[in-house]
C-alpha cells in the first residue's frame, strides 16, 4: 500500500513538473533594415529553460521569479550563451558583433534585444541558431525573419541548425 502510495505521488509530481511547459521553444524575430544599415533581434525564452542552461553550463543559479535586475556574473553568462548559441555570420563567416540594448520578463517568457550596426557591407547572412539544442532533444527554434520588408519563416533544430540568407533577396 505505502509503495502504490509512493508510486501515485512521484507520478503526480511528475506531470506536474512537466506541465510548466510541454515544449521546448525559442522564437527569434529578427529585422534587416538595410535602409538604416542595421538588424535589430530579440530572442524569447522560457525562463526556467534559460535558468536550467545557465545553471548547467555556468553554474549560475538564476531566479527570474523574483528578480528585475540581473548581476554582472548572471548577466555575462546569459550573454555569453545567448552570442555563442545564436551567431549572425556575415558574406565571409565572420561573426558580427551584436550589442545587447536591453531584457524583460513577461510571464514566463524572457525576451533579450540586439542590434548589429554598420552591415551595408553584408550581402549574405549565415544564421546558426542552437539555442538549447545542448540541452533538450525536442528543442524547437523558430525565427521570424523581416528582410527589408519580406517576412519568413524557419525552424533551427539539431538537424537544421543553420541556415544562409542573401539580404535584399526576394
Amino acid at each position: 500500500m505505502k509503495a502504490r502510495f509512493l508510486i501515485i505521488l512521484n507520478l503526480f509530481f511528475l506531470n506536474v513538473a512537466c506541465a510548466s511547459h510541454p515544449v521546448h521553444i525559442s522564437v527569434v524575430n529578427l529585422d534587416i533594415l538595410s535602409d538604416s544599415n542595421i538588424i535589430r533581434y530579440s530572442l524569447c525564452l522560457f525562463c526556467e529553460d534559460l535558468q536550467n542552461i545557465i545553471n548547467y553550463k555556468y553554474n549560475t543559479l538564476l531566479d527570474f521569479r523574483h528578480q528585475n535586475r540581473m548581476t554582472f556574473k548572471e548577466q555575462q553568462s546569459i550573454l555569453e550563451y545567448l552570442n555563442s548559441s545564436f551567431l549572425l555570420k556575415n558574406s565571409h563567416n565572420i561573426p558580427l558583433n551584436s550589442e545587447f540594448i536591453n531584457w524583460k520578463i513577461e510571464d514566463d517568457l524572457i525576451w533579450f534585444y540586439f542590434c548589429i550596426k554598420e552591415i551595408a557591407e553584408i550581402r549574405k547572412l549565415t544564421i546558426e541558431n542552437k539555442l538549447m539544442l545542448d540541452l533538450y532533444m525536442d528543442q524547437k527554434n523558430l525565427l521570424i525573419l523581416n528582410n527589408n520588408g519580406k517576412e519568413k519563416g524557419y525552424e533551427f533544430n539539431k538537424r537544421d541548425a543553420i541556415y544562409i540568407v542573401i539580404i535584399g533577396d526576394d
